[in-house]
């Protein structure tokens, strides 16, 4: 069978309102596959991070849902980033803020895709429990083209070094694009480069 890109089915899956039961499938069986790797491979120390949607994120069953899927994967909090775009932080600011609080007290940290494309505000920073900044491939696929993304890219890894938030980069599969991110600070965060 042919598998299909997300591309042709979220949307659909947004509109309908699957988008939510997709996204807690998806959490729960990623879930157990950490928890099968962690009894494979006791020595690694191994996290996982789910995207989940912006209707997903602001569900007030979310929290119930993680907690049930790591209690029965048996994971802990720390294993587990969920990631979402940086526009739906600040898209429900009311929503999000009670879902974020309610996730922080679980012990569940956000992983923020798409860093630098949406209202970039540092404010969140400090206030949400984030634990990875993906910067955005805008971003990165500018390094050793673009002046301005590398000032750009280097600003962000200096904010994330100074509040203790990890690293990511969307695109940036290049050498050369590995050596513009790791030698503007000397690094001392984790780089995730996808």
């Amino acid at each position: 069978s042919d598998l299909l890109p997300p591309s042709e089915f979220v949307a659909v899956a947004e509109d309908s309102g699957l988008i939510v039961e997709i996204d807690l499938l998806i959490l729960h069986a990623a879930s157990r596959v950490l928890a099968g790797w962690k009894r494979r491979f006791p020595g690694l120390s191994l996290r996982l991070s789910v995207n989940v949607s912006g209707r997903t994120f602001v569900d007030p069953a979310l929290t119930a849902h993680v907690a049930e899927a790591l209690q029965s994967a048996g994971l802990r909090a720390d294993e587990l980033y969920l990631e979402i775009t940086e526009t739906m932080l600040v898209e429900d600011i009311e929503s999000t803020t009670q879902v974020v609080d309610q996730l922080k007290q679980l012990g569940i940290q956000l992983a923020i895709d798409d860093f630098g494309t949406g209202y970039s505000s540092l404010l969140y920073l400090k206030r949400f429990p984030v634990g990875i900044l993906k910067i955005d491939r805008s971003f990165i696929d500018g390094l050793g083209i673009d002046r301005e993304d590398e000032v750009i890219v280097k600003a962000v890894i200096r904010v994330a070094q100074a509040l203790g938030i990890a690293l990511g980069a969307e695109g940036g599969r290049s050498e050369e694009h590995t050596s513009e991110l790791q030698s503007p600070c000397n690094l001392v965060c984790r780089l995730l480069l996808e």
